[in-house]
């Protein structure tokens, strides 16, 4: 069964993880990618709104490239404006229902048209599309998420030849299917997009806009004879600290018989099997192996080493081809065991229990053309310096470049990977279970050797949203049981056997979460999506009461940096209850809810810029207390991942990150607060108790305790040896508020300095206050200021006399968006009395650019 399966479906692997190099003169590799051209369809739609009649389409062609999507190629030819900006996003819904046409025209040489096979490979072909070349049909694409190729030999000339691409309308075919589906799938958002298989994000969510367009990621020719190699799976079958045994499991495509020899080189050693092509692919298996081998580790507890493998591939006429790989050692499961308090989940990697700490990815942008491999890195660094070892992948959004994955393979970050399915019930019909089958067939066989992926989940919150969500009522018995028996089909058989059957071990779970927040079980078993933080509107408190085995989403929103603003918006469109504004606010009640949590924990501000920087203070603020309740609570909770860390446009939402890369408030509070060594401070009746969380090594140190009043003055201090197991959290010192307070008037004057100091280590340090930011009696004084040029940009050293809390710097010189944090090494940091702090911001401004453009607030100026 596993070969059959293996031959039907190999074809369509997306090979794009390996390397190729063409060492063969018979394998060529001739991409397409420039030089297309694209025009609306013969049925251009009308536009409904006088705005939109000025922007209607004229029928003619356009020049672009790959990848690219009509929409944003539009935008390049100047035939509508910014999407993002103003309120465009509203004026361009017309153009969902447009057909499209793109075109290329390629020669070929006589060499390569002497070939016996020229394959045509397109990927991200997004999504309804009939593919021609020379006017015959090829292809009748249904799934952006797959690998559409053919043969073009039979029609193919040495000039002239045109490839064109019918592109469909998704939203027309998906209300054909809705119409005549036996039942109403429902969807959180009363859309059709559950019909299709394309990126579900792209039809609008509560953190992103509605721009449903089409196109292509990439299109090549791979022109050979004889054989090539379609697919290699290098399979972990044993590993231990002495050896790693492994398995080359080579697919080779023949065009006839042939002897062959396939030689696997790996960490110096080469291994060879002989085998006997016959016509058609051929899976030739290969033993080889690694003495002591070096293990893959996440960055945060050893290293993510990786090893090199080169598959060399020979027939009787000599070398054909070359494919290069790399892999990392390591054993990754999902640990569900029922113990004393309910059921265990967590991670276990090289047989270690390991916190998970990180946060939900979303797609980067809403148009995928616009990532470049520049964007993943810095993602993905920016998630390494926020110590993180995990992102979840999720599940409405796609699956990510072969360059992503392997960015977090090289730097050291597990991938939690949901299958593209989330909050809405999905049809059960064959030709749909069938394109989901191949799908998670080729996907599952395209990431199956990165050492980052640990778990793939069936989807996003469609198990809860069934049984939770008020949906069952309006259907009747037949129907939900129509309903019911998709879902099982699809996310109770097909993704799991696709997993077990492709996949080299890897866990796979049904559904995030796997039970509603509103089952008191979801709180000791299984993963949790807590949300009655936000959407219930319980206080930040809520998540120090109930925490989980594993908190795999929950979150709070902010609105992003100032700065991000002013790209979107004209000066008078920035208030909060703007048109401009509002659109850019993709949740219902989000800026009311935003506004309510302030007042219950900051002071609300008089200016919408301020509201803006207390909104991002506001959210570490709710979300760092989330966290430290979680990382406290090891080993019951053993994972925590926000929602989220990125965003697909500029708006406000739960990100951690802006659409430019900027760190909010967050992200710099998750760099704190994910420290493999937190120290953790939480007021309980009158009571300071201090935690001490330890994910690395055991160690002896010095714990100091100090309180000072805002201007420096010292009030309280101790210090106590303390001895902290590996892997371990616990409570290790505790003090009244009264003795930290003494003489001084109340616990709104006074900060508290928590040092731990480790023989031949950095001390690590943290401040506490003692009531909510809201209560805190600030002083307001100038910062004292000393700005020096250096190489690569300045160096700013602050300095006050009293406590400056949530310091934070801007400028309006960045000119490097792509720098993490925006180019400060630190901000939003507190400022204590009479010490100097020094940032290096990194840009290539001039010293008078930059002086006229700084600036610096604290929360105290938004009194």
């Amino acid at each position: 069964m596993f070969r059959l399966l293996l031959i039907i479906f190999a074809s369509f692997t997306l090979i794009a993880f390996y390397s190729i190099v063409d060492y063969a003169q018979n394998i060529t590799t001739i991409p397409l990618n420039d030089n297309w051209r694209f025009k609306p369809a013969d049925t251009v739609i009308t536009p409904l709104s006088k705005k939109d009649l000025a922007q209607s389409l004229k029928p003619i062609e356009y020049p672009t490239h790959l990848p690219n999507s009509a929409l944003n190629a539009l935008r390049e030819n100047g035939v509508i404006d910014d999407p993002f900006y103003g309120t465009n996003e509203k004026h361009l819904q017309w153009l969902e229902n447009q057909d499209w046409i793109f075109e290329k025209h390629f020669d070929l040489s006589q060499n390569e048209l002497n070939n016996e096979k020229i394959e045509l490979i397109l990927r991200g072909l997004d999504t309804y599309a009939d593919v021609y070349v020379n006017d015959v049909l090829l292809i009748k694409a249904d799934n952006m998420f797959r690998v559409w190729q053919a043969d073009i030999k039979p029609i193919a000339r040495l000039q002239g030849n045109v490839l064109r691409i019918n592109f469909k309308s998704p939203v027309k075919i998906e209300k054909e299917k809705a119409a005549k589906s036996p039942v109403d799938y429902p969807d959180v958002y009363n859309t059709t997009r559950q019909y299709t298989r394309k990126a579900q994000f792209h039809y609008g969510w509560d953190w992103g806009p509605r721009l449903v367009s089409c196109g292509l990621a990439s299109a090549e020719l791979v022109v050979w004879s004889k054989a090539k190699i379609n697919d290699v799976f290098i399979k972990q079958v044993k590993v231990s600290a002495d050896s790693a045994l492994l398995q080359a499991q080579v697919t080779i495509n023949a065009t006839q018989k042939a002897k062959a020899e396939v030689k696997v080189t790996v960490n110096g050693n080469t291994f060879t099997q002989q085998a006997k092509l016959i016509e058609g692919l051929n899976v030739v298996m290969i033993d080889a192996s690694i003495l002591n081998p070096q293990w893959w580790w996440t960055h945060d507890l050893g290293t993510p080493y990786l090893y090199d493998v080169d598959v060399e591939f020979y027939t009787e006429g000599g070398f054909v081809e070359k494919k290069s790989s790399r892999i990392g050692i390591r054993t990754v499961e999902l640990v569900t065991e029922k113990d004393e308090k309910g059921k265990s989940f967590y991670f276990k990697l090289n047989g270690k229990p390991i916190f998970a700490k990180g946060a939900n990815y979303i797609p980067q942008n809403i148009f995928q053309e616009k990532v470049k491999p520049a964007d993943n890195l810095r993602t993905i660094e920016s998630a390494v310096k926020a110590n993180m070892n995990m992102l979840r992948i999720w599940g409405g959004g796609i699956y990510e470049t072969d360059n992503f994955y392997e960015l977090c393979d090289e730097k050291g970050v597990l991938i939690w990977q949901d299958f593209m399915y989330a909050c809405a019930m999905y049809p059960g019909d064959q030709a749909f279970l069938d394109n989901a089958k191949a799908e998670a067939i080729e996907q599952v066989q395209r990431l199956r050797n990165h050492p980052c992926i640990a778990l793939w989940c069936g989807n996003n919150e469609i198990n809860e949203a069934w049984h939770n969500w008020g949906w069952q009522p309006r259907f009747n018995p037949d129907q939900k049981d129509i309903i019911w028996t998709a879902y099982e089909k699809l996310f109770n058989k097909i993704l799991p056997e696709a997993v077990a059957t492709f996949s080299d071990k890897t866990s796979y779970w049904e559904s995030s979460p796997s039970r509603g927040r509103y089952d008191n079980k979801s709180y000791i078993e299984g993963d949790n999506h807590d949300w009655f933080v936000w959407h219930d509107e319980k206080p930040f408190e809520h998540f120090e009461q109930r925490v989980p085995r594993f908190m795999s989403e929950y979150g709070f929103q902010s609105f992003p940096e100032w700065k991000t603003i002013q790209t979107f918006t004209l000066p008078e469109e920035r208030e909060l209850t703007s048109d401009v504004m509002l659109l850019h606010q993709k949740h219902p009640k989000g800026n009311q809810l935003i506004k309510k949590y302030m007042e219950r924990d900051y002071r609300l501000p008089k200016s919408f810029k301020d509201f803006v920087y207390v909104s991002q203070l506001l959210q570490a603020h709710g979300i760092g207390k989330a966290i430290e309740a979680q990382r406290r609570a090891k080993p019951y909770c053993m994972g925590t991942l926000y929602w989220q860390l990125n965003d697909v446009w500029q708006v406000a939402s739960w990100s951690s990150i802006d659409n430019f890369g900027r760190w909010k408030a967050l992200q710099y509070k998750a760099q704190e607060v994910y420290n493999n060594i937190l120290i953790s401070p939480v007021v309980e009746k009158d009571v300071l108790r201090v935690h001490i969380v330890n994910d690395s090594l055991g160690f002896k140190a010095d714990l100091s305790v100090q309180s000072f009043n805002f201007t420096g003055k010292k009030i309280f201090e101790d210090t106590k040896n303390v001895e902290v197991a590996a892997d371990t959290s616990g409570e290790f010192y505790n003090v009244s508020l009264k003795e930290l307070v003494k003489l001084e008037d109340s616990v709104s004057n006074v900060y508290v300095v928590l040092t731990l100091r480790r023989a031949g280590q950095n001390p690590i340090q943290r401040i506490a206050y003692l009531v909510p930011p809201k209560g805190l009696s600030l002083l307001k004084q100038d910062i004292f200021k000393n700005i020096n040029p250096i190489k690569g940009g300045f160096l700013i050293t602050l300095k006050c006399p009293v406590l400056c809390k949530n310091v934070f710097l801007s400028s309006d010189t960045e000119n490097m968006p792509q720098l993490l944090g925006g180019g400060f090494e630190t901000n939003y940091f507190d400022l204590l009395p009479h010490q100097e702090k020094s940032i290096f911001y990194q840009t290539t401004a001039t010293f008078d650019e930059f002086i006229r453009c700084f600036d610096i607030k604290s929360l105290v100026d938004t009194y």
